[in-house]
């Protein structure tokens, strides 16, 4: 099963450790340990709480759920239509705009997705076209996509999973976790930023059409509510309520905000319907 669906890689890995649990009492040296049976490996695996249900899956079940179900009504209510609009209005302008409003969507995606791969198909479906609209190759749109969408993984207030199993790993609370990402996002960030400046300078690319670049205060006053549920999300963490608390806290304000407009309305209550349903 892990084979089909994440590939080789991990399957390959999981074997090597499995069989060490059998054979291991064969090895030489510092390797050998005193040998498990069949029954004991697999009650360790299955029941305990170092195996399958280990710190990985109460992280999953509780923190990361909630943050998902957060990103989930955020993007449903319009956030990725006011991500790309702010991108476009702040990056439209400079050398290499298309992939510049590239690195800077993916930026703001990765503040409400903690996956790169979301990411990528998220903020990829409007940025990958742009670029190649205005002459980019496909694998350098594709680059740039990819590398500022795998960035967003550590933008505050971080919602990747591995933040989260840090965290309880480590017993420390979740918002040292995200003062700790605060410098290493700015830097690969800016890194990217120059990499592309410099990049489409030498291959000569210029900025966006006028009529492309949308104006700020318009995207501002249709949009900027939800920038709302981000401050609720940041300034919880600040005050030090626990990332459950902080999860339902954003959920709540998505939801609270989406009412204001029809259009976002009823795309909340589509997918409220959807979990419903799926429950």
């Amino acid at each position: 099963a892990a084979w089909i669906v994440l590939g080789y890689a991990l399957t390959f890995i999981a074997s090597i450790f499995l069989s060490y649990c059998f054979f291991g009492k064969y090895l030489p040296g510092i390797f050998q340990h005193r040998g498990y049976d069949f029954r004991q490996i697999i009650e360790h695996m299955s029941y305990g709480t170092e195996g399958i249900y280990g710190i990985p899956i109460y992280v999953s079940c509780t923190f990361v759920f909630l943050f998902i179900l957060f990103g989930s009504f955020l993007e449903r209510a319009g956030m990725i239509k006011l991500f790309n609009d702010v991108a476009l209005g702040l990056f439209g302008h400079t050398r290499g705009g298309p992939a510049q409003v590239c690195v800077a969507s993916s930026a703001l995606m990765g503040t409400i997705s903690g996956s790169g791969i979301a990411n990528v198909v998220t903020s990829g479906q409007f940025t990958i076209p742009l670029m190649k609209k205005y002459g980019y190759s496909p694998a350098f749109a594709g680059g740039v996509e990819a590398t500022s969408s795998m960035g967003g993984q550590i933008m505050p207030p971080v919602m990747g999973a591995v933040a989260f199993i840090m965290a309880e790993t480590l017993g420390v609370k979740y918002f040292e976790i995200v003062k700790a990402a605060i410098i290493p996002a700015i830097l690969y960030y800016v890194s990217i930023y120059a990499q592309v400046h410099f990049s489409c300078l030498r291959q000569g690319f210029g900025r966006l059409d006028d009529k492309m670049i949308p104006s700020m205060r318009d995207t501002l006053k249709e949009g900027g509510l939800f920038i709302v549920p981000l401050v609720v999300l940041t300034s919880a963490l600040i005050y030090g309520f626990t990332p459950t608390m902080v999860g339902i806290m954003g959920t709540v304000a998505v939801l609270a905000i989406s009412v204001f407009r029809a259009h976002t309305r009823i795309g909340i209550i589509a997918l409220a319907k959807a979990l419903s349903e799926t429950c």
